[in-house]
This record gives structure tokens, C-alpha cells and sequence, in this order.
């Protein structure tokens, strides 16, 4: 057996050199041809088992349906070849083109790579670039999973166009986890370089358990993926339920240009009101919310993580509901939005650095919620609105404070305050402003009043301020300042 060079096996697969480009009439057999590989030390193969080494979906293609996509015609529907290939165990080379498919159904260890997707690209046909089309169809969900556990998915490269018009509820990708036997959920996935447009339910929408804990969706990186929502009623991105340890980098969550501040962009939180688990420890990277009206609605949900994130032309860039707790905004970017954070009922959050690049009128407005720790914006001008609370207290030794850094207290005639109770860090301050009635603040409980003596007596307008430690042996919180 003759071995022939790689520029041999490219020339003649691609020119059909020995008949290996004519596979309904080959006049040679692949598999008797040796092949070698350029570079010290490779070892003589076959030409069939270098052929074999990736699998593409034109292999479970007919001829038929690989010229319709190779000519970009992309006139027939390619649904069975395309799950045929998702099943078959190998990872999958997608093709330049349109491909057409009803739905697509991921199994455990599904790995599909396209040639990139079109987002951004000009002057370009049509199909450079991957492409997965939407076909008319009554099916909810376009990309979708069965019940079980699920691991392993890998889907890169490619653009999922949608059909708001023909399909008006179809969501892109959608991924619910659902209990088979003692177990279920969907865990260890990638989606990396999508570009998903054009569907008129929910772009992105990945939903863990949320009857039980068996079926989470966890343990995933998104990564470069862009998710255009087209008219008011569809969302970008949904995560709801047992939603846990997700990671997004460098993604965008935008309406297409011309849509204009309307609907929900996104939405993190409970699948409804009855069933009470919902996603936790999410964080984002310099991910982007445009043109919706609220850019991203945060139900019930705990520890959301954004870094550097841009909002723009939204009304509410975030929206808190519900005793949310643990949501930090680190270095986020505003521009042309009216309200930067609306805090809810028992909300806490954070925001740290915060930039504003255009119009903005608060960056916080909020009501009986649980605290904000905030920074001064870059930009004079901004206003908050109802961060530092106001409190009641009528009877009792014991202040509640929540995670509030500054507070109004409105106290009752003749109180006596020696304990504090609150969600500081060690580290963090508090201060009380009076207002009402005078009160006594006493050394005893967890305070400590130092030089001010074994109590004080604050009239109306004037502030404490305690520091939180953890130091052992000493008052929770030291007075460190008197006003």
C-alpha cells in the first residue's frame, strides 16, 4: 500500500481525484489508500481512517439535501438529518448554510459546531456563516431537551433565526429540566458564539425544577452569545426555577435597533408565585440589556452578580421584586435610561462605582425594602429616591435595622435602645438619624457607647454612628461617631 501526502488527500477529495469525490460511484476504496501525514514521526494510515476522524451533518444528509444546502437554495426541511446527527453520540460539524428545521431535540452529550454565526457581518451572502432556520410549526419550543438527566451540551457557532410572524409563541432555545426517574436537570453545558433572532417567545430560556430539587439547571457557561428580542412581548433571556451556578460572559440581551424602550427584556426568577424556588448565584460579565422597557425583572432570587454591565434605552434597567438579597452591581454603565434600580419589598442590593453615559433621572428609587449599599454616580444631576429609609419603633430595647447604611429612625416617647439587630459585614457602618422623640442609647445588649459613657441621650435631629466587629470579646457595635 502506497501512501500519498496531505496535499494528494486534498486534492483528491476536492477534485475528485481517484473517484473519492464521486461517493454514489467510487472506483477506489478509501480504505485500501495510505495515508501520511507531513511532520517527523507521523505514522502511515488509511484515507478512510483519516476521513472518519470528524463527523459532519451533510454525512446524514441525502444528496439532495446536501446540494440544497451547499447551493444555498435551502428550500427543504433538514429536521431529521439534523436530530439524527444531534443523536448520534459524535460531535458535529455544521456546514456553511441555511439549514431548515422544525424543531431540534438535544440528547445527553450533544456537541454541534458551526462555521460562526452572521451577527454584525456586511456585504456577505446570506449564507456565510452557519444558519439554523425555523420552519413554520406548531411546536412552543424550537431547541428543547426530554426529561432525564442531561450533561455534557456543547452548541457553538451558529445562528438560530426564528419566525415571529409565523410561529408567534416559539421560543429559541429552551431547556427545562424534568425528573425521569430519581433524577433530571441539565448540567455542564456550553453555549458559545450563538446569535439568536427572531423569535417572538423567549430568546434564551433555560427553567430548572421548581416543584423539587431534582431537576436543576446548573453548572454552565454562556459565552458570546447575542439574543435579539423583535416585538414587545418576547424576552431575551429567562431563567427560572433551580438555576444555579450559570455563568455569562460578554452576552447581550438587546431588542432589535428600532424597538424602543417597550416589554421585559429579561426576567430572573420563580416559574410563578405558588412554587418558591427560584435561580441563585448567576453572575454576568459585561453583559448588555437595550431597548426594553424594563431591561431585566429579578424576582425572589438570591446572589446576581453583574459586572461592568451596560443598560441602555430602558426605562428601569433592573427591576427587584420580593425579597430579593444578594444582587451587586459592580462598575454598571447607564445611558439613557430614567431609573437605574428599582428596589422592592425586603430587597438588599449593592451598587458600586456606577457610571451614567447619558440621560438619567435616579439611579435608585425604592420603598420598604431591606437596604442599598450605593456609591455616588458619575454624573451629577442623578437622584435617589427612598433608599434611606425611614423607620417606626413604639416600644422595646431592640432596633432592627436590616442592611440599611443610613436609616431615619422615628422613635417613640421614652425609649431606651441597647441591641441592635442587622445584616451588616463586619466592617460596615450604620448611622440613626432622630427624628419624633428623644431617645436614650445604652451601653449593654451589643453596644458599646466608649467615651460617650454608659448612655446617651439623643434629642430630635441629631445621629449616631456604629461600627460592626466581629472582635471577640467586644460589643457587636462600637459607637464611633456623634453628631
Amino acid at each position: 500500500m502506497r501512501p500519498i501526502t496531505r496535499r494528494q488527500l486534498i486534492a483528491a477529495t476536492t477534485c475528485g481525484a481517484v473517484g473519492l469525490a464521486n461517493a454514489a460511484t467510487p472506483d477506489a476504496d478509501p480504505n485500501g489508500m495510505g495515508f501520511l501525514q507531513s511532520g517527523t514521526g507521523t505514522e502511515s494510515r488509511t484515507v478512510g481512517d483519516k476521513l472518519k476522524e470528524r463527523h459532519s451533518l451533510l454525512d446524514f444528509m441525502s444528496k439532495a439535501q446536501r446540494d440544497d444546502v451547499t447551493s444555498g437554495a435551502a428550500l427543504l426541511d433538514h429536521t431529521t438529518a439534523i436530530n439524527r446527527a444531534f443523536a448520534s453520540g459524535y460531535e458535529i460539524e455544521l456546514p456553511d448554510g441555511i439549514l431548515n428545521a422544525q424543531y431540534i431535540d438535544l440528547i445527553d452529550g450533544t456537541r454541534a459546531i458551526g462555521k460562526g454565526h452572521i451577527a454584525g457581518r456586511m456585504d456577505t451572502n446570506n449564507w456565510s456563516g452557519t444558519v439554523i432556520r425555523a420552519l413554520p410549526s406548531n411546536e412552543r419550543k424550537f431547541i428543547r431537551m426530554p426529561e432525564g438527566k442531561i450533561r455534557g451540551v456543547l452548541l457553538e457557532g451558529f445562528t438560530l433565526a426564528g419566525d415571529h410572524l409565523n410561529n408567534p409563541l416559539q421560543d429559541g432555545i429552551s431547556l427545562e429540566g424534568v425528573v425521569s426517574g430519581h433524577d433530571g436537570g441539565l448540567w455542564d453545558f456550553e453555549l458559545r458564539r450563538l446569535f439568536i433572532k427572531g423569535f417572538a417567545g423567549d430568546g434564551l430560556r433555560l427553567v430548572g425544577g421548581y416543584k423539587d430539587y431534582q431537576a436543576p439547571v446548573q453548572f454552565g457557561h454562556v459565552t458570546h452569545v447575542l439574543v435579539e428580542r423583535p416585538v414587545a412581548t418576547a424576552r431575551s433571556l429567562v431563567l427560572m426555577g433551580q438555576c444555579e451556578h450559570i455563568e455569562f460572559d460578554e452576552c447581550r440581551f438587546d431588542g432589535v435597533y428600532g424597538l424602543g424602550p417597550v416589554g421585559t427584556g429579561s426576567y430572573i426568577g420563580r416559574f410563578d408565585p405558588s412554587h418558591d424556588i427560584r435561580p441563585n448565584n448567576i453572575t454576568f460579565t459585561n453583559p448588555s440589556f437595550q431597548r426594553a422597557n424594563v431591561g431585566i425583572e429579578i424576582d425572589r432570587c438570591e446572589n446576581i452578580v453583574m459586572i461592568a454591565p451596560w443598560f441602555e434605552t430602558v426605562k428601569t434597567a433592573i427591576e427587584q421584586k420580593n425579597s430579593s438579597a444578594g444582587l451587586e452591581l459592580i462598575a454598571p454603565r447607564f445611558a439613557n435610561v430614567a431609573t437605574g434600580l428599582d428596589c422592592g419589598k425586603n430587597c438588599r442590593a449593592s451598587i458600586r462605582s456606577p457610571i451614567v453615559a447619558g440621560s438619567m433621572s435616579n439611579l435608585v428609587i425604592g420603598s420598604d425594602h431591606a437596604g442599598v449599599r450605593l456609591d455616588s454616580p458619575s454624573k451629577s444631576g442623578v437622584e435617589t429616591q427612598g433608599v434611606h429609609s425611614t423607620i417606626s419603633l413604639n416600644a422595646g430595647r431592640r432596633l432592627e435595622v436590616k442592611a440599611h447604611a443610613l436609616i431615619n429612625v422615628e422613635f417613640g416617647p421614652g425609649l431606651t435602645i441597647e441591641t441592635i439587630i442587622g445584616y451588616h459585614m463586619p466592617g460596615e457602618t450604620l448611622t440613626l438619624l432622630v427624628s419624633s422623640n428623644p431617645v436614650r442609647f445604652a451601653t449593654g445588649g451589643n453596644l458599646a457607647l466608649g467615651s460617650q459613657g454608659p448612655y446617651k441621650v439623643l434629642p430630635p435631629g441629631s445621629s449616631i454612628t456604629f461600627i460592626r466587629t466581629d472582635a471577640p470579646g467586644v460589643a457587636a457595635w462600637q459607637c464611633i461617631g456623634l453628631v
